[in-house]
């Protein structure tokens, strides 16, 4: 459906919004501004995370800008920025030739980004406002562990993840960053979480 959207797409701007979701009425107005102000080619908000209709702030309490680089290590591995697609605002002629890897159910935001983020002299503002409200949800199919293995038995984040680490063998500090965040994915399941030994023998 993105892909699809994507191929249609006409506007000067391209943001993203999940299904469960929903965003406060100034995010665009704000962003925009932002992205016109600092001469940047993506805009990242702050959120809220809504958990049975609670919401809690996510922001780092001050603006921050950074360069392609920068940007890509704080979506693989920083909690306030993360993978997904539906916090931030880009110039559509950065993504033009971009599209989301249907292969994949995990992922496919960081994967999407990275490539994105692959592009040189890119730079990326952070907007210090919770404008996005990720609404958390226990029964997701993200959340759900018989879902995590596809079906040749393998961890479908690493499958994503690795695609991502072979954009960026050229790039240490970032690949580094990716097989640290394999390793911990890995480690996670290990602990609590994956009972079958032939899964745990491929996590191993």
């Amino acid at each position: 459906a993105r892909n699809a959207a994507l191929n249609y797409a006409n506007g000067e701007y391209i943001t993203f919004c999940d299904i469960d979701d929903y965003v406060e009425k100034n995010i665009y107005t704000q962003m925009v501004y932002s992205m016109e102000a600092s001469n940047c080619d993506i805009v990242i908000c702050g959120r809220y995370n809504v958990t049975e209709g609670r919401r809690e702030a996510v922001v780092y309490g001050v603006e921050k800008e950074w360069d392609n680089n920068e940007a890509c290590r704080r979506c693989i591995f920083d909690s306030y920025v993360m993978g997904s697609v539906w916090n931030k605002l880009f110039k559509r002629e950065l993504i033009e030739n971009i599209r989301f890897d249907t292969s994949l159910e995990y992922c496919e935001d960081m994967l999407f980004l990275a490539s994105v983020l692959k592009q040189k002299n890119i730079r990326v503002f952070y907007l210090n406002e919770p404008l996005y409200n990720y609404v958390q949800n226990s029964k997701s199919v993200t959340n759900s562990k018989s879902l995590l293995f596809d079906k040749n038995g393998e961890l479908k984040y690493i499958v994503a993840m690795n695609k991502i680490l072979n954009l960026y063998l050229d790039e240490p500090h970032i690949s580094n960053l990716i097989k640290t965040r394999i390793f911990l994915f890995a480690y996670d399941m290990l602990k609590d979480k994956i009972k079958k030994s032939n899964q745990k023998k491929k996590l191993k």
